[in-house]
């Protein structure tokens, strides 16, 4: 590996929650799947989550998002048998894809962590919880309000 590759893991979305609580320096619940191993920072203050189907590589190869790109510290490759944007949102968001009582967001609130989610208003009703809400109308403008966020905050 050259000196500009990004490290690089494997894992599944089921593992995706309990990997960001404890990029958080936080504890996970035993109920949720175990964090994928080797990810952990020195010091943290933001987790970008950038969900892209196929119709949003589109923007991420064009526009090529500087920020995240040269702020990137790994690089994630995840494997699943049910590749469907819902699947992974609820895997995402649960933990897996039986259970609901486990919730990301509201997790990462209660112990102190703010959270905003961009999408499309029906996946914002579904997965979003308690966090703050940018609805969208599409990938083209979903991306602009994800561009703005990061661009702000």
């Amino acid at each position: 590996m050259s000196n500009d590759e990004l490290p690089t893991f494997t894992g599944m979305p089921e593992q995706i929650p309990a990997t960001i609580i404890k990029l958080f320096r936080l504890e996970p619940p035993q109920t949720i799947p175990e964090p994928i191993e080797g990810i952990l920072l020195d010091s943290i203050e933001r987790v970008i989550l950038v969900l892209l189907d196929n119709f949003g590589l589109f923007e991420i190869t064009i526009y090529k998002p500087e920020f995240v790109i040269r702020e990137s510290q790994y690089l994630l490759l995840l494997e699943t048998v049910k590749p469907y944007t819902l699947d992974i949102l609820h895997s995402f968001i649960h933990g897996d894809n039986s259970s609901k009582e486990f919730h990301l967001i509201k997790f990462l609130q209660v112990n102190g962590k703010s959270t905003t989610m961009i999408g499309q208003e029906s996946d914002l009703q579904a997965f979003s919880g308690p966090s703050e809400k940018i609805p969208t109308s599409g990938d083209m403008t979903t991306w602009v309000q994800g561009s703005k966020l990061l661009n702000r905050v």
